[in-house]
Formats: structure tokens, C-alpha cells, sequence
């Protein structure tokens, strides 16, 4: 009862859908897995290489970055080419006059693991 006095006007908003919400959060949310099953990125890719996945593992792609200090704190997701066909195929698309334009999400994860290995190899 509290939160309706507090912010009258937020009342709109309450029974309206957020469409991208799941994917927002996802991207901007601060909250971080601690506990139990929290995975660092290093963790994850021990993890990925006992796997024996399709990953090309240089020296210099540890959990080290240049500076020497650890990366643990960082976010990073590498996308195996083998568990594409697992993940949801989610399209997203992108309005130009006249023309639309659709960019299928696996596309975006090869060129966000690709720019990954760039990334870790500086």
C-alpha cells in the first residue's frame, strides 16, 4: 500500500508490458551471482576447455589481462558454435526508410567472441 502512496504517478505505468525487459536486464543490471554457483569468467573457461569445445586458446587468453592483474570481476560470455542450436534463435531487427534489415543474434554472439579473443590477446 505504501508504494501507491509514495509514487502516485507511476500508477500508468503498472499494468503495461515491458517487451524487452529480459533482455535489458541482461545487459544493464548491476546484480552479479555471488553464492555457491557463481561462475568468474576463468572458472568458465576451465570449464569450456575440459568440455574439449571448438575454442582457440592462445597463451596470452588466461585469466590474466596485459597488466598482470586478474580479470574475475569482468563479465565476459563466450558463445560455443556447438550450443547455438540450444539458445533461442531471438531476432532482433532494425527499421531504415524503406528498407528492414534482420540480424539474427547468432551473428551478433560470433562477433562478440570474436572481438573477445581480440580483446584478450592485447
Amino acid at each position: 500500500m505504501s508504494g501507491d502512496i509514495s509514487h502516485k504517478e507511476a500508477a500508468p505505468f503498472k499494468l503495461k508490458s515491458f517487451p524487452y525487459y529480459d533482455e535489458l536486464s541482461m545487459i544493464f543490471g548491476k546484480d552479479r551471482a555471488t553464492g555457491q554457483h557463481a561462475e568468474t569468467p576463468a572458472d568458465v573457461e576451465k570449464q569450456l576447455q575440459n568440455e574439449g569445445g571448438d575454442y582457440n586458446y592462445d597463451d596470452n587468453s588466461s585469466s590474466e589481462n596485459v597488466y598482470g592483474a586478474s580479470d574475475n570481476n569482468v563479465d565476459i560470455q563466450l558463445v560455443s558454435k556447438s550450443s547455438k542450436g540450444s539458445q533461442s534463435q531471438t531476432e532482433c531487427s532494425r527499421t531504415y526508410k524503406k528498407q528492414r534489415k534482420s540480424i539474427s543474434s547468432g551473428d551478433l554472439a560470433e562477433a562478440l567472441t570474436e572481438s573477445t579473443r581480440l580483446l584478450l590477446r592485447l
